[in-house]
């Protein structure tokens, strides 16, 4: 019985790390199986398409044999990418586990 305030405060403390930092799940290379539009499958080459995210907030990647490479986080269930001399881009994170991120891109509108 002693043991369990320190069992659990550690217990609290491990799982708030993802909490802390939500970018952490993304880290590692992801390499693109589907992308599909509507429902349909996309003519990208998804061969050819793939992400490394880095835990200093950097990625780099290719779209359809594009090469890419920029800063990202998560915040609140969305993925913000932002490409070197480009736009920020926000895309809704459906699902992440260890072996799927599964991915839908939302509209972002500035005002």
């Amino acid at each position: 019985m002693r043991y369990l305030f320190p069992i659990t405060f550690v217990l609290i403390f491990l799982c708030s790390c993802d909490f802390l930092n939500p970018s952490k799940k993304l880290y590692g290379e992801w390499q693109c199986v589907s992308w599909t539009s509507e429902g349909k499958q996309t003519d990208y080459d998804v061969a050819h398409t793939f992400f490394k995210f880095k835990d200093n907030d950097t990625y780099t990647g290719s779209i359809d044999n594009g090469a890419q490479k920029g800063s990202f986080y998560v915040e609140d269930g969305y993925l913000y990418t932002t490409a070197d001399g480009d736009s920020r881009i926000m895309t809704k994170i459906e699902k992440i586990v260890p072996d799927t991120l599964h991915l839908s891109p939302q509209p972002l509108w500035n005002h």
